[in-house]
């Protein structure tokens, strides 16, 4: 089988909505309200990470876990990166319970490369992050038709998709703490995918397009959320 080739810089970070994230004094890649700059959303930053709420954030408490380093998915970033995110992901679920009464549901729609088959809407490694109080996997499951698999850890993500030769996936973490990666190569899904099955599971029905950040900011949603995880750390 031929194996994926692995990209861990897409080309041209100085382009990317991500980066500018990180870059208080140039000109933010996307605007907003005047005092809610896209570049004034950051919560929380490390040496590795940092914390945002999303663009499009249609349910209070919905953040971004993005790398301050530009690697287009978790598969191409570093040994000590993915332990970081890891550790993040462990320190947000208290934070979640502490702060929203609720457990914590993560995932993140995943590429090999920038020049693949993909379903990401931006090449810059980022995990979703939502409040949940159930186990949603199967209701996720029965809306796809992808070779799913529950893995142990992140570190394995990486393993499976160059034993598998994946170049496209998605990856959730469950309310449970269980987690699930679904191999996309074949026929891939749109860059929102995960965002509607889930917009659909806290507000039902079809029809409206309010999980498009493209379309519904929700910028409100945004500062509520701001303002609820003030203070947080990695």
């Amino acid at each position: 089988m031929m194996h994926a080739s692995f990209s861990t810089r897409t080309g041209d970070p100085a382009a990317c909505v991500f980066c500018a994230e990180l870059q208080p004094l140039g000109e933010p890649a996307q605007t907003g309200p005047e005092d809610l700059p896209v570049y004034a959303r950051i919560l929380a930053k490390n040496d590795g990470l940092f914390l945002m709420p999303t663009l499009g954030c249609f349910v209070k408490g919905y953040l971004l876990l993005s790398t301050v380093n530009h690697y287009v998915s978790l598969v191409a970033c570093p040994d000590g990166i993915v332990g970081q995110v890891e550790h993040a992901l462990e320190r947000l679920r208290g934070h979640f319970r502490e702060r929203m009464g609720s457990g914590m549901l993560f995932f993140e729609h995943g590429t090999v490369s920038d020049q693949t088959l993909s379903s990401a809407s931006i090449f810059h490694f980022h995990i979703h992050l939502l409040p949940v109080n159930e186990n949603l996997w199967e209701r996720v499951g029965a809306q796809c038709r992808f070779r799913m698999l529950e893995i142990d850890s992140l570190a394995r993500v990486r393993d499976i998709v160059r034993e598998r030769g994946i170049s496209a996936y998605f990856l959730l973490g469950d309310w449970d703490g269980r987690m699930y990666l679904a191999d996309c190569s074949d026929t891939g899904f749109h860059s929102q995918f995960l965002r509607e099955v889930l917009y659909g599971y806290y507000f039902g029905g079809s029809g409206s397009e309010a999980w498009n950040w493209r379309k519904a900011p929700f910028y409100e949603q945004m500062r509520q959320t701001k303002k609820l995880f003030s203070g947080v750390t990695l």
